[in-house]
């Protein structure tokens, strides 16, 4: 349907509901080469991703409480978050990562340094999506 249509924008919902890991790794690398080759936007939204699949895109938009996290591309995720206070363990897939630190509980267990509540780090889902210190980070 895709490519009959030749549609500029796709938006793609859930599309690994069912699927394995390996097929909708193969739906994302067709997907984003349909997309490089007609110049077209793909937008995709997928609940636990794995690494393969998470990597195999360009952008990312990171949704929390309503509001947009983060809006950029996908190399950039961790050290945006990091420079918000969050660290993403080494033994923790990225993808993995972002879904827990956009909720409050999630930012404490990611704060760097381990913070002490003072207000040195974000402590809310607001605080971080609009900057710990109020800026706006996009």
């Amino acid at each position: 349907e895709i490519l009959v249509t030749r549609a500029p924008v796709v938006m793609a919902d859930e599309i690994s509901t069912g699927l394995d890991s390996a097929t909708t790794l193969d739906i994302c690398n067709a997907l984003r080469h349909n997309a490089r080759v007609l110049k077209h936007t793909v937008v995709v939204s997928l609940l636990q991703p794995t690494p393969e699949t998470f990597n195999a895109f360009d952008e990312l938009l990171v949704m929390a409480a309503g509001g947009v996290a983060y809006l950029g591309p996908v190399d950039e995720v961790l050290p945006y978050f990091e420079g918000l206070g969050f660290v993403c363990p080494k033994d923790k897939d990225t993808a993995e990562f972002l879904q827990e630190v956009t909720l409050p509980k999630g930012m404490r267990k990611y704060r760097s340094g381990g913070g002490d509540g003072d207000g040195d780090y974000p402590t809310t889902t607001l605080q971080a999506l609009v900057g710990w210190d109020g800026v706006m980070r996009w």
